[in-house]
């Protein structure tokens, strides 16, 4: 349904680039001077593949100070369980075709020795079984565009946050607006369907956004068809008992508002 939805030819109010193409397009996200741009960029964190032959931890982690780290991992420990743990069990009960594509995607990701030893030190990072990336962004993006970045089959998990009161969603192609309050998830096929916040009037909001990565999914598909059954089934007890094994012990409120106040 969505990739039907996302065919039509509907008259969608974006501007265009001197090419014709709408600047929701590719061009936004490469060029700075994108029509569609947002004037609030995300910041990724997580793991993902977009171009090397093994999986990553996204260098936007990398370039942040040790202070910036320490404070937005505490952050993410602190919202595992009422935001991402909870978001998990939506996403296996909703969408069941995903989990297989998820167990083999988990299974890669942990299957590299250097990932596991950053989830060791960064644990705020391993956002666990169903989740690979994070965007996370101030006010979010206001201006009608496609994450060209996320796997089409998956879909991602738009989590507001913050004081604004009451917030819409905005799908063009549906003509449609959903109403969203703090805290409040929306799934959507944000690789097909054209989509925006609407402008925030009053308050404050932030915009956690759980993806996963097309170019990951790609490279764990890939590496799943290599391995023999028997090697399928132990790779999946691994990820289990890796799973299972680490304490989430999340941080005291004390703790995240020494960085967060």
């Amino acid at each position: 349904m969505c990739r039907r939805i996302a065919q039509m030819r509907l008259k969608i109010p974006v501007k265009r680039g001197r090419d014709g193409r709408p600047a929701f397009g590719r061009d936004a996200h490469r060029k700075a001077s994108g029509a569609n741009r947002p004037k609030h960029p995300s910041r990724h964190h997580g793991v993902w593949q977009p171009r090397s032959k093994r999986p990553r931890i996204t260098a936007e982690w990398d370039r942040l100070p040790q202070d910036a780290k320490e404070a937005l991992n505490d952050a993410l420990e602190y919202a595992r369980k009422p935001i991402f743990d909870r978001f998990a069990r939506i996403v296996r009960q909703d969408f069941p075709e995903i989990v297989e594509t998820m167990t083999k995607v988990r299974c890669f990701i942990l299957n590299h020795a250097e990932i596991r030893k950053t989830f060791d030190q960064w644990p705020g990072l391993n956002l666990g079984p169903m989740f690979t990336t994070i965007a996370i962004s101030e006010r979010g993006s206001e201006k009608y565009h496609i994450d060209w970045l996320d796997d089409p089959n998956i879909p991602a998990i738009v989590i507001p946050l913050g004081s604004f009161g009451q917030g819409r969603v905005c799908f063009p192609q549906l003509r449609r607006k959903f109403s969203v309050r703090p805290g409040d998830g929306c799934a959507t096929a944000s690789r097909h369907l054209v989509h925006c916040a609407e402008v925030l009037g009053s308050g404050h909001r932030d915009v956690l956004t759980l993806f996963t990565h097309r170019g990951l999914v790609k490279a764990a598909e890939r590496w799943w068809d290599t391995l023999t059954e028997k090697d399928k089934a132990r790779r999946i007890q691994l990820a289990k008992k890796y799973d299972e094994g680490k304490s989430r012990k999340k941080p005291s409120k004390e703790k995240v508002k020494k960085y967060f106040p």
